[in-house]
């Protein structure tokens, strides 16, 4: 099923943004989910992407079932669960998160994400990942560097 949401998805960011541009290349960037939709955009249609910067996300599978119960107890809930992964949130980045659409976020994480890492592997698509120094998934994304020649650089976290 995740194979099916996955290339069906590619296929909308091809029609709906590349194709509806008129673009038939392009670089892209993303952090977070835009990340992962980047990541799978060149996995899925290595054709239409020239290069990916993606921040705060691997290719590898993860499992989202946790995300969709601390969203079902609230916004609030959420926000409570990333400032204990960050050691605290600011002021505006609290706002941030609870002026999410909460159907948009349930929409994001409704099912777990594939292992899309051999296919972007081999795209041969240049792919840079930025991560904060203290992101959990920093080290998966230096495995998919050493594997897949990605280049990773890693950032401060300033949440």
């Amino acid at each position: 099923m995740c194979r099916k949401y996955s290339t069906s998805f590619a296929q909308i960011i091809r029609r709906q943004t590349l194709d509806d541009a008129g673009i038939e290349r392009a670089d892209l960037l993303g952090f977070g989910m835009g990340g992962r939709t980047a990541l799978a955009t060149a996995a899925l249609a290595p054709e239409r992407v020239h290069a990916v910067a993606a921040g705060g996300t691997h290719p590898y599978a993860e499992q989202t079932q946790c995300y969709r119960d601390w969203l079902a107890e609230g916004l609030e809930s959420w926000a409570k669960v990333v400032e204990g992964a960050y050691g605290g949130l600011s002021d505006h980045t609290r706002k941030r998160i609870m002026a999410n659409d909460p159907r948009a976020i349930a929409a994001a994480v409704a099912l777990d994400r594939p292992d899309i890492s051999d296919a972007l592997t081999r795209s041969k698509v240049p792919i840079l990942l930025f991560l904060g120094k203290d992101d959990p998934r920093y080290p998966l994304a230096l495995s998919f560097a050493e594997h897949s020649g990605a280049t990773v650089t890693q950032l401060w976290s300033s949440v």
